[in-house]
């Protein structure tokens, strides 16, 4: 081995003393030789591993540039439901204060906090109660009609029995031809105008109003459109008709505080 190793430093002596054709040393011509692929190669590995590098680089700032878009997105998405509802919300309070100035009675402002909607009864709980003067059996209605009545009250809430209520009942007439019944509640979307004479002037489309003989609730709200009207036995009709608020979509409610004979909204027959 020593021998061995003797001999390779000679040759390695002698071959950087003997010259190549171009005129270096044959031992640096042999080492180049020997050595370059694997310096092409390593400069190759380098130069893979940079572009990965690079690419990971230009992913991950992709990639964080398309979180921050997408936070955008959802700020903006944000930002267009807060005005959308603040359109709405702006709708109703100007349809809620020209409906106000229309109202010759008191009335109270209050929000619908609840709504039970069981197999035959349909109540709702608003934010108002008898700290802010309201009493039982006060009328609550909407921009669009009759929404039903107070049957129970605390000091800061109260319950509404809705129209629709299988035990609600209110006097009512049709606006057209003023033929009076009572119109009951069927636990669902609908209401019976009842003991309406078949003989009498009733037809689909008519608009339905409270006619202000039970006591309780304003002559001339509006309450519902006729939907069918159908002869039931030989003295009676069976009408349905479907009230014009929208319980589903009820936000907000007006109290009236004081019975008056008759409120401007149907004026249409005496």
């Amino acid at each position: 081995m020593v021998f061995a190793l003797i001999l390779l430093f000679l040759l390695g002596l002698i071959s950087a003393q003997i010259k190549s054709p171009s005129g270096r040393s044959l031992l640096g011509s042999i080492i180049f030789s020997a050595f370059s692929p694997i310096q092409v190669a390593s400069a190759n590995i380098v130069e893979g591993i940079k572009d990965r590098w690079q690419a990971y680089i230009d992913l991950r700032n992709l990639y964080q540039e398309n979180q921050v878009l997408k936070q955008k997105i959802v700020d903006l998405q944000y930002k267009l439901l807060t005005f959308n509802e603040f359109k709405l919300d702006n709708e109703r309070l100007r349809l809620r204060l020209g409906f106000i100035k229309k109202l010759p009675v008191p009335n109270l402002f209050a929000e619908v906090i609840a709504l039970d909607s069981s197999s035959f009864s349909r109540t709702i709980i608003i934010n108002k109660g008898s700290q802010q003067g309201l009493k039982l059996n006060m009328p609550v209605i909407c921009p669009q009609g009759v929404v039903g009545k107070v049957i129970r009250i605390s000091l800061w809430a109260a319950q509404v029995q809705l129209i629709i209520d299988g035990n609600s009942a209110l006097a009512a007439m049709d606006q057209r031809s003023r033929v009076r019944g009572v119109v009951v509640g069927l636990g669902k979307h609908y209401c019976h105008l009842k003991y309406v004479d078949v003989l009498q002037d009733v037809a689909v489309g008519d608009t339905i109003i409270t006619s202000g003989e039970d006591g309780i609730f304003p002559k001339g709200l509006m309450i519902g459109k006729i939907v069918s009207s159908r002869q039931k036995g030989s003295l009676l009709k069976e009408i349905s008709l479907i009230p014009v608020a929208n319980f589903q979509k009820l936000e907000e409610v007006l109290i009236l505080l004081k019975k008056e004979e008759a409120l401007p909204f149907s004026s249409q027959g005496k």
